[in-house]
């Protein structure tokens, strides 16, 4: 039976949570051009922290508090594959995953799910391939973001989508119209207030593995998409996301 209630709930997820009404990101708001390397996954940090039962109070608990623990996260869905989500008496390392041998402390790999909070940050690659409708403006790319309990997208600093609260597992799916091709900053954030736990980032970007994900959708955000704290360039590295570096980039850009 509770099989069924989660089931249920992604599909309605998947449908009632889409919207019509693009969110448009401008290019102002990207840290330039696409880098010419694939990317390998975002920044991800862990708080042994919670419970949290919004997403304002999730990210500013995120922005003040130094992490316990970081990784790398190379495909954002935990756990990995087709199932959506682990009871809490699962370790960290358990939900992790692929990514768990990332996690530094590593002895932060064995505490409980329980009361979690995770941040993702980086960047994602938007060509103009990845462009669903040809007759709107911009390039128009579907993501969908489900979780038990809250998660919530930023792109570019604007709330892209918010699937925040204390709830089963679900998508809520949105259309972004990109104003052109470039590398635009990613914040996600998600928590855990007991039972059961997972998210999972999705989008109409190919490439990435098909794990049920919903409607407009073709699969999970692929690694190659997305770019951790250093983004390679040719010849250079271009550090992303902190101060004096992202003020001098648009400086240069202005």
């Amino acid at each position: 039976m509770r099989r069924f209630t989660v089931l249920s709930l992604v599909v309605l997820g998947g449908l009632q949570g889409a919207s019509a009404i693009d969110v448009v990101i401008p290019y102002s708001t990207a840290y330039g051009t696409n880098p010419s390397s694939p990317g390998t996954g975002l920044c991800g940090d862990y708080w042994n922290m919670g419970p949290f039962y919004d997403n304002s109070t999730a990210w500013a608990h995120a922005g003040a508090n130094p992490a316990d623990a970081t990784f790398k996260s190379t495909l954002l869905d935990y756990p990995n594959g087709g199932i959506d989500t682990l009871f809490d008496g699962n370790s960290l390392n358990d939900w992790l995953g692929i990514d768990a041998g990332t996690l530094m402390p590593a002895a932060v790999g064995s505490n409980a799910l329980e009361t979690s909070l995770w941040r993702f940050r980086g960047a994602i690659s938007i060509l103009d391939a990845y462009d669903q409708d040809s007759g709107a403006p911009g390039i128009n790319v579907t993501f969908g973001l489900g979780s038990d309990d809250g998660s919530g997208l930023r792109i570019g600093g604007i709330d892209v989508i918010d699937n925040g609260g204390d709830h089963g597992f679900g998508y809520i799916v949105q259309r972004v119209s990109f104003e052109a091709a470039g590398l635009y900053p990613i914040d996600i954030i998600a928590y855990e207030n007991f039972g059961i736990t997972g998210i999972e980032w999705a989008s109409s970007i190919p490439g990435g593995p098909d794990s049920g994900v919903p409607s407009g959708t073709v699969g999970v955000v692929p690694t190659s998409v997305l770019y951790d704290c250093v983004v390679p360039e040719p010849g250079s590295l271009l550090a992303i996301g902190f101060g004096v570096t992202l003020l001098a980039l648009r400086r240069r850009r202005r």
